[in-house]
């Protein structure tokens, strides 16, 4: 078992500093900063009206950002729904956790809640359709 005294020297034993404290059971998380914009809802999702939630999991670094480590630990149920969440969460920052007064990477979990309502649903949908080739009684286009 590591100890939590490794967790005081310097950046090199931050990757270290995490497994020290996830060995303990006491794994250092970090949190979502305001100002991350929920992503584009994707267009073919809104004409399927596919809706739904998905979870997260990604390692944060030191600097608060997303280090492309990421997992989808439940689905929405919904492919485009899921990528698109992979996608906005990217985009976003983190406060990181900190150990003996420096910033470590740490884990994050973040909830996408997919939904069409409301005066955005009617414009989502008018715009998927625009987009969307129409096909005339005969098959042609």
């Amino acid at each position: 078992m590591f100890s939590v005294k490794k967790c005081s020297k310097p950046w090199l034993a931050a990757a270290l500093c995490v497994l020290s404290l996830a060995a303990q059971g006491a794994e250092p998380t970090a949190s979502l900063l305001p100002g991350c914009a929920m992503p584009d809802y994707p267009r073919a999702s809104a004409i399927r009206n596919e809706t739904g939630a998905v979870t997260i999991s990604l390692l944060v670094g030191a600097d608060g950002r997303p280090t492309g480590d990421a997992k989808i630990v439940r689905t929405s149920g919904y492919r485009d729904l899921d990528r698109a969440a992979l996608i906005g969460i990217s985009r976003c920052r983190f406060q990181p956790p900190v150990v003996d007064g420096a910033p470590v990477p740490g884990w994050a979990e973040v909830k996408y809640t997919w939904e069409i309502n409301g005066p955005r649903a009617a414009q989502l949908k008018q715009e998927a359709a625009a987009a969307s080739p129409s096909v005339d009684k005969a098959g042609g286009r």
